[in-house]
């Protein structure tokens, strides 16, 4: 019997973030340092490549978490992460997570996952939207991904017990 089981968050919803600024556009904007996930000159090295990878808003959904034709490594580990006002005051809590997809031998490209609270998922979206000003970032809520959690039995008898 396994001692571990997946959980259904339905109250969690993905956005899927790309671009050549997406590294220095969400380190300013969250209050996590996201070199502990992927280095920013990792990020930045292999940021140039050619046009027609990920050209448009439009070809993204190509580099869906769920394609099977695209090579991928998973980051295996999620960074807590919170989005600030400009006062400091705590507006929104996520996970982000990146994901190398690799396009060539040593060529590869990220793309940031935020995992957030479906009901803030289009204010988030609004403050993206604001604050992107001329950055080269693209973003999209992603429908067709759900988002789970990986839970042990005991967590779940020490609930029941409660």
């Amino acid at each position: 019997m396994s001692k571990y089981f997946l959980c259904k968050l339905k109250n969690r919803a993905l956005i899927q973030l790309w671009g050549k600024d997406s590294f220095k556009f969400l380190q300013s904007l969250t209050t996590n340092d996201l070199n502990k996930i992927i280095p920013e000159s990792d990020f930045i090295l292999h940021k140039n490549l050619p046009e027609n990878i990920l050209c448009n808003n439009y070809d993204s959904y190509i580099y869906d978490i769920n394609n099977k034709t695209t090579n991928y490594e998973k980051s295996a580990v999620g960074l807590p992460s919170l989005f600030l006002l400009n006062n400091g005051k705590i507006l929104y809590d996520c996970f982000i997570y990146n994901i190398k997809y690799s396009y060539e031998k040593n060529l590869f490209f990220s793309l940031f996952y935020i995992d957030c609270n479906i009901h803030i998922l289009n204010f988030l979206l609004d403050l993206l939207e604001k604050r992107k000003l001329s950055c080269d970032v693209y973003f999209k809520n992603i429908k067709n991904i759900n988002v789970y959690q990986f839970l042990s039995y005991t967590s779940l008898f020490n609930l029941h017990k409660k």
